[in-house]
C-alpha cells in the first residue's frame, strides 16, 4: 500500500452538495459574433430574420445583414438616415423597416436603401429626444404607420401624411393591438393611481391596471416596458415585474431576478425574458416556476428563434450569441475538465468522468481523485457493479473501492511486469474479469492480481468483448481480430480468414440484432454474424469518418464516435441487418469538438466526451434540420466586373465569362456548406453536380441559351425546395447570326453571279482573242512552213540534186533526193501537231542543214550538241520555231564568209526553260545588213519575221515564255566574228 501511496496522492474533497447531473452545470454550445467577426458594433439592439431567411442586426453602428457567410453591414454613408437603430420590421410587402432612436424611419427593398416620405412630418410631430418603445412599431394593409415612444406618446400616419394621435381616455392610458403588436401610449411612468392602464385589442379592453391591484405597489419606474401577444396570451414586463394576462380577470404576476428588456414566445409555447441580467427561460410560459438562467451578466435586447431551430441573442455590450440546439449542451465546471475528457460512465444515478490525470464522481456530493504525475493519463474508466469497483485503465491498472485506491499488478511468468499498458477490461456476468494489453490478455486472479492467459505476450490488444454462449473471447488488435476460447485456452488470429485484419479500437456485442460490431482504425464498422463479417458499414454508406473510437448502445440505437463526429445508427427490424439509418451529428450541431474520445447513453441523456469538454444530448429530443434552406444570388461579375443581380441577362457573344456567387441561408451550418448545381443549354438536361464553394466561374461559355439552377444542402442533407435560378444568353458574334448568315448566302450568291457573268464575258472575250491568236498562230505556223518549204530553197535544192544527177553521181543523187523528200514529209507531218517532240524537230534541223549545205559551193560545218540533262522524247517544242534563226545564221552569216564556215546548234537545261543557242561564225549582222542594204535580192528572207510573231502569239495565248537575243560576237581585234541567238524556250511535256 506504502508503494502505491507514493504514486498517487487521494484527494477526496467536496464541491457541490446534493448537485443532480440534469443541473450540474450545464450550459448551451453557444457561438459567439462581435464587431471582430463583421458586426458593425457589439452594442446590438435587435435581432430579426425576414421572410427570405436573412438574419437582421440592429446596432449603435448600422444594420447588418447576415447570410451565413458573412456580414452584410449598412450606415448612413449607405443611404440609413441614423446609424442608431433600435428595431428591426417587416411589413406585408417585404420592405425591411429600420426603426431608429430619432424616428427619422428608413426601409430596405429590393437591395436599396429608401427614407421613409414623410419623415419631415414626423420630426415636426415628435419633441425632444424621441425614444422608442420596443414592439411599438407596426404598418398596416392600407400604408398606416403606428408608432410609440416614451416621451411623445403613439400615434399614427395615413397613406396621404396625415397624423393621429391614438386617443387618449380620461380615465387610462391604452396600449392598442396592431398586428399582433401593441403600440403603446404613453409611459408607465406617469401611471398615477387616477389613471388606468388598459390594453386594448381589436377595440375590446382586455386588461386594466385596477385588476387586483397590482400595479400599485410593484411598479416603481418603468425604464423598461416591453408587451407581447401569442396564442391570446399576453406578456407585460416592467422593470422586474412579469404579468401573464390569461383573460380579464386570470394573470400570473411573478418578479423577475433583473430588469426586463424583451419577451420573446417560440413555437413550443416556452417563453423567454431578456433582461439586464442573462436570460430566464420558462417551460411552457409558467412563469410562477423557477426559470433556467443562462448568459449571466449580460444584458440580452432580443431573442430570437430562427426557421432551423436555432436560437438568437443579442446583447447590449457583447454582440450576439447564437444556440444552434437546445437538446445540445455541455458540462462547464472550471476548472473541471478544462483539459477535456477521456472517459466517461454512468450507473445507479452516479456519474464519473476521466479528464487526463483526474476523475471526477459526481452523485450526491462531488469526489474528485487526481494522479500525482500529470503524465499519467486516464485512458478508459470501467464500474464493476458486481463488485462495487471502478477500475481505472492508465499506463497501470488501478482500482477504487470504498475511497481507497489500489494499484493492480499484471504477472507474466510469475514475474510482476511494468511494460503492459491496460487497453480494455470486462466483468463477466459470473464475476470472472478479463484485462486487454498491450502485452496480451490477462485474467484476474484475485488479491489485485492478473495473470497473463498462454502465450500471447506479443500480441497488443486494443479492445475484448466476452461471448459468453461460446465461450469466446474477441480480441481486436492492431493486426485485426484473434479469438480466444475459454473452455481450451486457445488463441486463434481469425483476421484473414473473416476480413478483419484491420487495427481493431473497439468492439460492441449488439443484443438488439445478436452480432458483434468492430470498429476499425481506418475501415468503419464491420458487422460479425453466424460466422462472417455480414456488413460493413463506411463512410460510403454514411459514416462521418471510417475511424472508429467507441462504441455504445441504448435500445436499437448504436451511438458511433469517430476522429470527425458523432453518428447515431438507429436500427431497424431485429431480423433484418440491413435495415437501419444514419444521422451524423458534429459541432455543427453543438458539440464541443468532432474528436469523440467515449460516448456513453442512458435512456434519456447522451453523454459525450471529447478533448473540448463533456456534451449532454437528450437525444430524444434530437431531432434533424428538416428545414429546406433558401438559396440566393448575392452576386455576379460579368468578365470580373459587377452587375446588378438579375433573373436574365442577355449577353453579346465576348462577355461570355460570368462569375456567381450565391448564398444558402444555413445557420446552424458554419463550417464547409454543400450546394448542388445544374446548368442547362436549351434542349438539354444535365445531371447535379456537387460543391462546397459558393460560387461558380463559367468561362468562355459558347453562344446559347443557359439555364442555371443551384441548390444548398443543410448539414443534414436537407435540400431547397426552391433553388436559386438564372437564365441568361450569349448571344453570339454577328457573323454567325442567321440574318448575317442569311445576307452573307445573298451576298455571295450575288458576287457569284457577277463573278460568273463576269467570267463567261471573259471567257468569251477571251475565247474571241484565242481564236484570233490561234488564228494568228496557225496563220504564222503556216507562213513559217510556207517559208520553210518555199520555192526558192525548193528549186535549189532540185537544181544540186540535179547537178549530181549530170554528173552520174547517182548515189549522191538518189541520197540527197531521199533527205529532201523525208525532209519534206517530216516538216508536213510536224506540221499537224500543236507541239512535237525535241528530238523530232533536231531530226527535222539535220535533214535541212544537210540539204542546205548543198547550196553551198564548199559547204559548211554545223553541230548539233544537247545536254544529256534533257530528255528530247519527254520535253517538246513548237515546230517551225528554230529553222527560221538557223536559216538566218547560214544565209545571212556564212553564205557571204570566205574559207571554213560552221554552225552550232547546243540545247543546255535551265531551271525554268530550255537554252537554245545558235551560233556561227559567218561575217555578222551589220556587214550583213551593208550586204543586203545594196544588193536587194527579189527574195526576202521573212522567216525571223514571221516566228517572232509566232511567239508572241504563243506568249499571249499560253501564257510561255518564250524570249529571243542577239549577241553579235567580235574577234580579238574588235572585228566581227559572228552572230549569237539565244532563244529561251519554256519546257513543255505534252
Amino acid at each position: 500500500m506504502s508503494f502505491i501511496l507514493l504514486l498517487f496522492k487521494l484527494k477526496l474533497y467536496i464541491l457541490l452538495l446534493i448537485f443532480p447531473i440534469s443541473l450540474y452545470s450545464q450550459n448551451f454550445s453557444f457561438r459567439h459574433y462581435t464587431a471582430e467577426d463583421g458586426l458593425p458594433s457589439s452594442e446590438v439592439y435587435h435581432v430579426f430574420q425576414d421572410s427570405k431567411g436573412y438574419i437582421w442586426f440592429a446596432t449603435d453602428n448600422g444594420v447588418s445583414r447576415y447570410d451565413g457567410y458573412e456580414f452584410q453591414n449598412f450606415s448612413e454613408d449607405d443611404g440609413l438616415p441614423d446609424n442608431t437603430v433600435f428595431e428591426i420590421y417587416e411589413d406585408y410587402k417585404g420592405r425591411i423597416w429600420f426603426i431608429p432612436h430619432s424616428a427619422r424611419f428608413s426601409y430596405f427593398f429590393n437591395d436599396s436603401i429608401f427614407h421613409y416620405k414623410f419623415n419631415h412630418k414626423l420630426q415636426e410631430t415628435v419633441q425632444f429626444y424621441p425614444n422608442p418603445f420596443k414592439g411599438s412599431f407596426a404598418i398596416d394593409s392600407t400604408e398606416k404607420l403606428y408608432y410609440g415612444d416614451r416621451r411623445n406618446g403613439s400615434f399614427y400616419i395615413d397613406s396621404i401624411g396625415k397624423i393621429t394621435a391614438i386617443r387618449e381616455e380620461k380615465n387610462f392610458h391604452a396600449v392598442i393591438g396592431i398586428n399582433e403588436r401593441f403600440i403603446i401610449n404613453r409611459p408607465i411612468a406617469k401611471l398615477s393611481e387616477k389613471k388606468k392602464f388598459a390594453i386594448v385589442r381589436n377595440g375590446i379592453e382586455v386588461f386594466s391596471s385596477d385588476t387586483n391591484g397590482i400595479f400599485s405597489s410593484s411598479i416603481k419606474k418603468q425604464d423598461y416596458f416591453f408587451i407581447l401577444n401569442n396564442n391570446n396570451n399576453d406578456f407585460f414586463v416592467a422593470d422586474d415585474v412579469l404579468v401573464k394576462i390569461k383573460n380579464l380577470t386570470d394573470t400570473d404576476i411573478t418578479l423577475i431576478p433583473s430588469t426586463g428588456i424583451y419577451l420573446y414566445v417560440d413555437d413550443h409555447n416556452n417563453l423567454w425574458v431578456g433582461t439586464r441580467n442573462g436570460v430566464l427561460f420558462f417551460k411552457n410560459s409558467e412563469i410562477l416556476a423557477s426559470p433556467n438562467i443562462f448568459l449571466k451578466n449580460r444584458s440580452i435586447t432580443s431573442i430570437l428563434k430562427d426557421h432551423e431551430g436555432g436560437f438568437w441573442f443579442t446583447t447590449l455590450l457583447d454582440g450576439a450569441y447564437y444556440i444552434p440546439n437546445l437538446s445540445v449542451k455541455y458540462l462547464n465546471n472550471d476548472p473541471l475538465f478544462n483539459k477535456g475528457a477521456n472517459s466517461l460512465y454512468i450507473q445507479n444515478k452516479k456519474f464519473w468522468i476521466a479528464s487526463n490525470n483526474l476523475l471526477y464522481e459526481i452523485s450526491s456530493e462531488t469526489k474528485t481523485i487526481q494522479l500525482d504525475k500529470e503524465d499519467i493519463i486516464i485512458k478508459k474508466i470501467h464500474y464493476d457493479s458486481l463488485n462495487n469497483k471502478m477500475w481505472i485503465l492508465s499506463r497501470y491498472l488501478y482500482s477504487i473501492q470504498n475511497n481507497e485506491i489500489t494499484k493492480a499488478n499484471l504477472i507474466y511468468k510469475n514475474i510482476i511486469i511494468s511494460s503492459a499498458q491496460p487497453k480494455d477490461i470486462i466483468v463477466n456476468r459470473d464475476g470472472k474479469i478479463w484485462l486487454a494489453t498491450s502485452r496480451g490478455l490477462y485474467k484476474f486472479a484475485g488479491k489485485n492480481e492478473f495473470i497473463s492467459i498462454k502465450n500471447n505476450k506479443s500480441i497488443k490488444i486494443n479492445a475484448i468483448c466476452f461471448n459468453q454462449d461460446e465461450n469466446i473471447i474477441y480480441c481486436g488488435t492492431n493486426d485485426g481480430l484473434w479469438q480466444y476460447r475459454t473452455d481450451n485456452n486457445s488463441f486463434e488470429y481469425v483476421g484473414d480468414e473473416l476480413n478483419l485484419s484491420s487495427q481493431i479500437e473497439c468492439i460492441l456485442k449488439n443484443k438488439y440484432q445478436q452480432n458483434i460490431w468492430f470498429g476499425t482504425k481506418s475501415d468503419g464498422i464491420k458487422i460479425y454474424s453466424n460466422d462472417t463479417v455480414a456488413l460493413e458499414i463506411t463512410t460510403n454508406e454514411g459514416l462521418s469518418s471510417n475511424s472508429i473510437t467507441t462504441l455504445n448502445q441504448i435500445g436499437n440505437i448504436i451511438w458511433v464516435g469517430t476522429i470527425n463526429g458523432l453518428n447515431k445508427i438507429e436500427l431497424g427490424n431485429p431480423d433484418n441487418i440491413l435495415d437501419y439509418s444514419i444521422t451524423n451529428y458534429s459541432k455543427i450541431h453543438g458539440l464541443l469538438s468532432n474528436e469523440i474520445q467515449d460516448v456513453f447513453a442512458n435512456d434519456t441523456v447522451l453523454f459525450i466526451a471529447s478533448k473540448k469538454g463533456v456534451n449532454l444530448i437528450k437525444h430524444k429530443n434530437l431531432t434533424t434540420n428538416k428545414t429546406p434552406p433558401n438559396i440566393y444570388f448575392k452576386n455576379i461579375k460579368i468578365l470580373d466586373k459587377d452587375t446588378i443581380v438579375k433573373d436574365y441577362y442577355e449577353l453579346p457573344y465576348n462577355q461570355n465569362s460570368i462569375y456567381i456567387e450565391y448564398a444558402g441561408l444555413m445557420y446552424r451550418n458554419n463550417a464547409e456548406k454543400r450546394y448542388k448545381y445544374k446548368l442547362n443549354q436549351k434542349g438539354e438536361d444535365s445531371n447535379w453536380k456537387e460543391t462546397n464553394d459558393n460560387f461558380l466561374r463559367l468561362s468562355f461559355l459558347p453562344a446559347g441559351s443557359y439555364y442555371l439552377k443551384v441548390k444548398a444542402i443543410n448539414e443534414d442533407g436537407v435540400e431547397s425546395t426552391h433553388p436559386a435560378e438564372l437564365n441568361f444568353t450569349i448571344n453570339p458574334p454577328f457573323w454567325k447570326t442567321w440574318w448575317f448568315s442569311s445576307l452573307l448566302i445573298l451576298f455571295i450568291v450575288i458576287i457569284t453571279y457577277f463573278l460568273f457573268k463576269s467570267r463567261v464575258n471573259e471567257l468569251n472575250k477571251r475565247s474571241t482573242i484565242e481564236k484570233n491568236l490561234l488564228k494568228e498562230v496557225n496563220k504564222f505556223r503556216q507562213q513559217a512552213l510556207s517559208q520553210q518549204m518555199n520555192p526558192h530553197f525548193i528549186f535549189n535544192t532540185l537544181n544540186s540534186i540535179q547537178f549530181f544527177i549530170y554528173e552520174n553521181n547517182n548515189d549522191k543523187s538518189v541520197h540527197y533526193l531521199s533527205k529532201f523528200a523525208k525532209l519534206m514529209r517530216t516538216v508536213l507531218e510536224n506540221s499537224q501537231y500543236e507541239t512535237i517532240s525535241i528530238q523530232k524537230e533536231l531530226d527535222a534541223l539535220a535533214l535541212y542543214l544537210d540539204l542546205e549545205s548543198l547550196r553551198f559551193k564548199d559547204g559548211f560545218n554545223y553541230k548539233i550538241d544537247v545536254s544529256l540533262e534533257i530528255d528530247t522524247e519527254v520535253y517538246h517544242i513548237y515546230p517551225l520555231i528554230l529553222q527560221p534563226y538557223i536559216e538566218n545564221s547560214i544565209w545571212h552569216g556564212l553564205y557571204h564568209k570566205q574559207g571554213e564556215k560552221n554552225l552550232l546548234i547546243k540545247f543546255e537545261n535551265n531551271d525554268e526553260n530550255f537554252l537554245c543557242i545558235i551560233e556561227d561564225d559567218g561575217i555578222g549582222r551589220e556587214k550583213s545588213f551593208e550586204i543586203n542594204k545594196n544588193n536587194r535580192e527579189k527574195h526576202k528572207p521573212l522567216g525571223t519575221k514571221i516566228t517572232n510573231k509566232r511567239i508572241e502569239a504563243i506568249n499571249k495565248l499560253y501564257n510561255r515564255n518564250f524570249s529571243i537575243d542577239y549577241i553579235d560576237l567580235k574577234g580579238q581585234n574588235g572585228a566581227p566574228d559572228g552572230t549569237r541567238v539565244l532563244l529561251r524556250i519554256p519546257k513543255i511535256t505534252d
